[in-house]
């Protein structure tokens, strides 16, 4: 499970590097996406395995086309990983960032 959650913290702040080094976050979310298709291959969770196929061959295209894709895009296509995704507990205040 924390394999689970680092892929997927990861994959979230891949999306939100779309906008500023679209090349570095998509050999991000790749990266990440084949580490969530073994992690769920070995949970045999089919809802991950599902989601990580989804989001792979979205992210295929994205190659092939070779074409710049945008934010908002990328995270609506990612919704469904990220929704996996358990809460954050809120941070202390004062905490160091």
């Amino acid at each position: 499970a924390a394999r689970i959650d680092q892929a997927l913290k990861i994959l979230r702040s891949a999306v939100a590097a779309v906008a500023s080094d679209p090349v570095q976050a998509l050999r991000a979310m790749q990266a990440q996406a084949a580490d969530l298709t073994a992690a769920s291959a070995a949970i045999k969770d089919p809802a991950l395995a599902a989601a990580t196929s989804d989001f792979q061959r979205y992210l295929a295209a994205v190659a092939a086309r070779k074409a710049p894709f945008s934010a908002q895009e990328v995270a609506v296509q990612a919704r469904a990983l990220l929704s996996l995704l358990p809460n954050d507990p809120p941070a202390r205040a004062g905490a160091a960032s």
